[in-house]
């Protein structure tokens, strides 16, 4: 299967951005600094939000904007420390994530409103290309990695066939740097919701997901012959502590140094942030915090190993209306508040090159986004 790209508006250049477009100031200290990257005067910008940070130590988001009438991305250079904004699909977009290549270049999986299918935009260095990967019905969460010759993979979820049927199913787009190649992983009704999706070393995917039944998916590639490859499907396999399953939880997915996979989730039932990693054939779990509420889809959480191996997580409590932050070193796990302002939906978190965090998220008080950073030492070890 081919898949065309088709060219937008060339005015979205980062460059001709700093004429076009409103800048914000980008600073930071040594603790918590909290800055408004948009506010859109009111009128609702920051759902969605997904951030990732270049080689060169350059911010990049895409968030919604406007209700998820628009889909826009934020530029933030290191040097300059301003960001600069642009409309990338004005159709909306929603569930956008996003990753930047050895060349700092974004690129971005969504879903749009308006336009039926999975969306895909890259930057090629000019312009905008864009195009529609996949075109059946899917309005929930993506994700996207980019390998090591920087070609994206993208898991979604989607809801619906052709004819209308409900279809709630995890499926997988990958791209060779000639064709993009789509395949169903998980058949299984009411299988793929809140999807995340890691390569290792590799570069064969592995995937986190919620499934019908209530637990929490994992799925990785396996080669099984020279001639082929099969997934090999399994569960994170908790159950709450009042035997409740997990209903429909999000997840965070990393793989470590030691080319394992890491997980972050929410157990909706028990209202706590979890961490489990799996050795051998088992999965081991501890309880990171417990929430005062779980808000539903724009509760999420965040996951990313820094060099040493320990785990930082950024979610949000949203019955304290409170941006959480987490990291785990040899001693444990040690919680703390970033922003209580009513905010943190919709977190992202990324480490710099010196393992300092940056969380996107999203202020529901004053309907904005916002960026937390924060200058510090990296933990100990924590094995």
């Amino acid at each position: 299967m081919r898949v065309a790209h088709f060219e937008v508006s060339a005015s979205c250049c980062v460059i001709l951005l700093l004429l076009a477009c409103a800048v914000t100031p980008c600073q930071v200290t040594s603790a918590w600094q909290v800055e408004i990257v948009d506010n859109s005067r009111g009128k609702n910008a920051g759902a969605f939000s997904s951030l990732a940070i270049d080689r060169f130590g350059n911010l990049h988001l895409v968030y919604s904007r406007s209700g998820g009438n628009a889909l826009q991305y934020a530029f933030c250079t290191k040097t300059d420390k301003r960001w600069d904004k642009a409309v990338i699909d004005p159709t909306g977009g929603s569930y956008g994530t996003i990753a930047v290549d050895s060349k700092g270049r974004a690129h971005i999986a969504y879903n749009s409103f308006k336009v039926v299918g999975l969306h895909y935009a890259e930057w090629d260095g000019t312009q905008w290309q864009k195009a529609i990967i996949d075109p059946v019905h899917t309005t929930r969460e993506t994700s996207i990695q980019l390998d090591s010759q920087d070609n994206p993979r993208i898991t979604y979820f989607r809801e619906r066939y052709a004819d209308g049927r409900t279809a709630q199913s995890l499926k997988y787009a990958y791209f060779d740097g000639k064709t993009w190649f789509l395949q169903t992983v998980d058949h299984r009704y009411g299988s793929g919701g809140w999807n995340a999706l890691a390569l290792d070393r590799q570069d064969r995917p592995n995937i986190s997901y919620s499934t019908a039944s209530g637990f929490l998916g994992f799925t990785s590639l396996v080669q099984r012959s020279p001639a082929g490859s099969s997934w090999d499907h399994g569960s994170v396999d908790f159950q709450s502590a009042k035997g409740r399953r997990f209903l429909d939880t999000d997840s965070s997915l990393a793989i470590g140094s030691d080319d394992l996979p890491y997980v972050a989730f929410i157990n909706a039932a028990d209202r706590t942030i979890n961490y489990a990693w799996k050795e051998g054939d088992s999965w081991h779990r501890e309880t990171v915090d417990t929430l005062v509420a779980t808000g539903g889809d724009s509760d999420q959480v965040s996951l990313k190993l820094d060099k040493r191996g320990n785990a930082h997580l950024a979610y949000s409590d949203s019955g304290l209306g409170k941006l959480k932050y987490a990291v785990r070193d040899k001693s444990g796990w040690h919680t703390e508040t970033v922003d209580d302002s009513n905010a943190g939906l919709y977190a992202s978190l990324c480490l710099g090159a010196d393992g300092d965090p940056y969380i996107s998220y999203y202020a529901t008080s004053s309907w904005e986004l916002r960026i937390a950073h924060r200058e510090s030492s990296e933990p100990s070890p924590a094995k």
